[in-house]
């Protein structure tokens, strides 16, 4: 026999001629909890049993009255496997034997407080799937007095001037449930735990839109409002928790609160907008000659004299004008200037030698090279520049220059025949330029294209 009868473990061994021995288990058991075992093993004949966060030394049971000292015999197995215990002996030919214990052990730990009430000075602390507890609170009540002082000693609540109680069995120690399922609809804030119930509490009795210098006092678990009703906080209260708000903040309407070591929660806040007194709008905008006028919805108008800002602006403007109106007459006056180079240039291409020769018949003569005008001309970005080279040419160049003599650009024409190159002004400024033609080291020809 090796089995489990209740909090009993009976064993017997085969053929020792001692009858059933029983061993009451029940000082090692919390069914309340799902604490595991931290030692759980056979030392020689002692069974040693050690249950996980009980604060007790391991406990050990002799169990050489329950062996066969005649027998060598050990155990194969003898050992917890999830909720069973597996126990098998040495050369006995059964198979291992297993015990479920699972029907002793509560893997559960979500109850919540319910039926609790206070009648008179009798307090009842309720459990969910549990017994009750009464408190007598009348040792608390000192009419004569109200100058006593509450303290906390680990689980134990002490009156100054009267008696104590212990807290043990109403405290939670494996506690980590996480502010979830909270919301605020209208003037309902809803607050929610983790594994427990929601509470919902009316927060319209807080609206007051004649002031906004009420007053909150918090007497005991009492919550009361300067000008309005009270809310018994006594049902939110964790008395066995000690965490700490972290990771809190308000970002727009939506307020974020956070628990150290739990999940945090974000509620809307939106709903709280008073619309009477800090959301209103700009009406009329007006701007009138230097006046400008400023109302706001059921506020006042102003009118906002702008001429001390305005006079300066119209200052620099005409100073500006001023030095545009010198520019262009100085760029007049570098036009004509640009016209007379331009003619000099002219006269001296006339008189240039070394020009290549071509006949004075038809222009597009197999015979001769010819450059075109750029179309468009002016242009704004890109114009086409046309040209006929004769095939029996080896090389040629078209050579972009400013007025001045600056070249600006040197392209290498690789097709002969007719052909056209696509010009782009790139960083060019608004201004005339001259494209010349050159075939085999000699000018053939130049003409004049305006960058608007």
């Amino acid at each position: 026999v090796f089995q489990l009868n209740g909090n009993d473990l009976e064993l017997s061994l085969e053929d020792d001629g001692v009858a059933t021995q029983t061993v009451d288990l029940s000082g090692y058991l919390d069914n309340t909890d799902d604490q595991g075992a931290d030692v759980f093993q056979l030392n020689g004949n002692d069974l040693e049993l050690s249950l996980e966060d009980d604060g007790v030394a391991t406990q050990t049971v002799d169990l050489s009255g329950y062996l066969d000292n005649t027998d060598d015999q050990g155990t194969d197995v003898f050992q917890l496997n999830g909720n069973n215990l597996e126990l098998s002996l040495e050369d006995d030919g059964v198979a291992t034997q297993t015990v479920d214990l699972s029907g002793y052990l509560d893997n559960t730990d979500n109850q919540d407080i319910s039926g609790s009430g206070l009648a008179g000075n009798t307090l009842t602390i309720g459990i969910s799937g549990g017994n009750s507890e009464t408190v007598d609170l009348s040792a608390l009540d000192d009419s004569g007095t109200d100058d006593q002082q509450l303290s906390l000693s680990t689980n134990t609540l002490t009156l100054e001037d009267g008696g104590s109680v212990d807290l043990a069995p109403y405290l939670d120690n494996t506690d980590n449930q996480n502010i979830a399922g909270s919301s605020l609809v209208g003037t309902d804030l809803t607050i929610g735990i983790s594994g427990g119930t929601s509470q919902t509490v009316d927060l319209s009795t807080l609206s007051n839109s004649g002031t906004d210098d009420q007053q909150l006092t918090l007497t005991g678990n009492l919550l009361t409002l300067e000008d309005g009703g009270s809310v018994d906080l006594i049902d939110y209260l964790d008395n066995t928790d000690n965490q700490n708000i972290t990771g809190s903040a308000l970002v727009g309407t939506n307020l974020t609160i956070g628990i150290s070591g739990g999940a945090s929660q974000t509620v809307d806040l939106s709903t709280l907008s008073d619309m009477g007194t800090d959301d209103q709008n700009l009406g009329n905008f007006i701007l009138n000659n230097q006046a400008l006028g400023l109302t706001i919805e059921d506020g006042n108008a102003v009118q906002v004299d702008l001429g001390p800002l305005v006079q300066p602006l119209v200052d620099e403007n005409a100073a500006q004008q001023a030095q545009i109106d010198a520019l262009l007459a100085n760029s007049a006056a570098q036009q004509a200037l640009i016209n007379d180079l331009i003619i000099r240039v002219e006269a001296l291409e006339d008189c240039a030698c070394g020009t290549l020769d071509v006949p004075d018949n038809d222009p597009n003569s197999p015979a001769r090279a010819y450059l075109y005008q750029n179309v468009p001309n002016p242009f704004g970005n890109t114009t086409s520049i046309g040209y006929y080279i004769p095939e029996e040419h080896s090389r040629a160049n078209l050579v972009i220059s400013a007025t001045t003599g600056q070249i600006i650009s040197n392209i290498a024409i690789r097709k002969f025949g007719e052909g056209t190159i696509e010009f782009n002004k790139s960083t060019l400024q608004s201004a005339m330029y001259l494209y010349t033609l050159y075939v085999d080291g000699k000018k053939v020809d130049s003409k004049r294209m305006l960058v608007e």
